[in-house]
């Protein structure tokens, strides 16, 4: 179950990295590069989970949703990049 949580954790970050920046080029952008960095936490993360469970496949699963974030990282700031600004028109 913990390993389930750790990877819907992480799938639901990458949800609300897109669902959050709609339309707004730079906060994706911002939230891509923090989404790239994140798995520079895994040395914090790695003793957090195995104090929670201390089994070897938690290392697997952890590993898995550190780089479930580095790729949707890239990802987010690619689209950025390609994102068109938000037009401040009203359409009346």
């Amino acid at each position: 179950m913990f390993y389930a949580t750790l990877l819907i954790l992480s799938i639901v970050i990458v949800y609300l990295s897109f669902y959050l920046t709609v339309g707004n080029k730079m906060k994706r952008i911002i939230f891509g590069i923090i989404l790239i960095l994140s798995p520079f936490t895994y040395p914090l993360t790695f003793t957090l989970t195995m104090e929670i469970k201390p089994e070897w496949d938690t290392l697997e699963v952890l590993v898995l949703c550190h780089l479930i974030l580095l790729l949707s990282g890239i990802l987010v700031v690619i689209v950025g990049i390609f994102t068109k600004k938000k037009s401040n028109t009203n359409n009346e």
